[in-house]
């Protein structure tokens, strides 16, 4: 191409490579938006499971002192049996076995209960678990994601740079055969 036509050519390319840097924009923000929301909503993520393992840890408690409590009362009983057995006629020994046998059945039965909330709340410590990293995975991505777009970005720029300083050295024609691109103001 002529002259004329080759500066026609390198403002096309100039042109052409301008919109290109307002995408590389966007897409930054769009991608430093959506990990802004993904942040706020792993630290969200990381304060229900501190939650929820203190939840787990007060069931595990309260399931360990159902457990000695029903022991304590089989001791208790089993005494109050081995008692019973030489005098098998008292009636108020045999109504405090009662007694205790349905303290037994009464710990049974929140101990079932216990240990349901337990698993309960195991499971809510996986399922967060999961939850965190899914969310941890997708931030990795984006951060992959906004390392390349910066990359493409950077390379686009120096593109243009390079289009723009050849366009000003075919605009200006060297006056002076020893003027630098410095001194022409083009670097």
């Amino acid at each position: 191409p002529s002259g004329d036509e080759f500066i026609e050519s390198l403002k096309n390319a100039s042109d052409t490579i301008k919109p290109f840097t307002h995408k590389f924009e966007e897409l930054l923000a769009d991608i430093k938006g959506e990990q802004r929301k993904l942040s706020a909503f792993q630290s969200s993520l990381l304060h229900k499971k501190n939650d929820y393992t203190n939840d787990q840890k007060k069931a595990q408690d309260a399931l360990k002192d159902v457990e000695e409590s029903t022991a304590n009362e089989n001791t208790a009983l089993r005494g109050l049996e081995e008692v019973y057995q030489k005098g098998p006629e008292d009636a108020e020994l045999r109504s405090l076995i009662n007694k205790r046998r349905q303290t037994i059945r009464e710990h049974k039965e929140v101990y079932v209960i216990v240990k349901s909330q337990l698993e309960k709340r195991i499971a809510r410590v996986y399922k967060t678990d999961h939850e965190i990293a899914v969310v941890t995975k997708r931030l990795g991505q984006l951060d992959a994601e906004r390392a390349n777009v910066l990359r493409q970005k950077e390379g686009a720029a120096k593109a243009a740079q390079r289009v723009n300083t050849m366009h000003c050295i075919m605009t200006l024609r060297w006056q002076n055969p020893g003027d630098t691109l410095e001194d022409l103001g083009v670097l």
